[in-house]
């Protein structure tokens, strides 16, 4: 039985790796050339005056900077062995804190284009005024500036950890409040309320 079960965990083990080691860096390879058109689009003169396309050009940008950080540190962890965040002290609490950071920046810059569009359509000329450039730069640096500094704790909350199996993983530590705070707040900012709003926005 245990013989079976042994064999199962080292097949269970190969199949993660290949998916880690290959098919992985094919999605982040295929997102990465995907997110440069849609750069491309966006950046055309006649795009870039408009408010809706400042916004998919910050969520592209964001799209890009987690794909290629989150993948390939995913795919260098679970695909090649080697975990970047578990180097150092430093190098964890930067991972998780870029983590942090970028998995609230994407949801947010979709909602603020939908809001545009909402802006943009609306019969009230005193709403549609917000629909401008200026007020576009002015929202996403306030978003990013919010989340660059509501998840500084991660910087000083996070640390490397051993396993009873004797192996070292980076993680929140489970004992302060920040962490508690975050398993919390992250799966309602990240998961629920981006769909809800929205949906709602049409």
């Amino acid at each position: 039985m245990s013989s079976s079960v042994h064999d199962l965990s080292t097949i269970l083990n190969t199949i993660q790796q290949t998916l880690y080691r290959y098919v992985l860096l094919t999605i982040i390879l295929f997102g990465t050339i995907g997110n440069i058109f849609n750069l491309i689009v966006f950046l055309q003169p006649y795009l870039r005056t408009n408010p809706c396309s400042i916004y998919l050009i910050a969520y592209t940008i964001a799209s890009i900077c987690w794909l290629n950080f989150t993948g390939l540190t995913a795919s260098l962890n679970f695909g090649f062995s080697i975990d970047l965040g578990t180097q150092s002290v430093a190098t964890c609490r930067l991972r998780t804190y870029i983590v942090y950071v970028l998995i609230n920046l994407m949801p947010d810059f979709l909602i603020l284009a939908a809001i545009d569009r909402t802006f943009i359509t609306t019969r009230k000329l005193s709403i549609r005024q917000y629909s401008t450039i200026k007020v576009a730069i002015y929202s996403i640096c306030s978003v990013l500036a919010f989340w660059i500094l509501f998840n500084i704790p991660a910087l000083f909350y996070t640390d490397i950890v051993q396993m009873s199996t004797g192996k070292t993983i980076c993680i929140p530590l489970p004992t302060n409040p920040f962490s508690n705070f975050i398993f919390i707040f992250f799966p309602i900012s990240y998961g629920l309320l981006p769909p809800v709003i929205l949906v709602t926005l049409g």
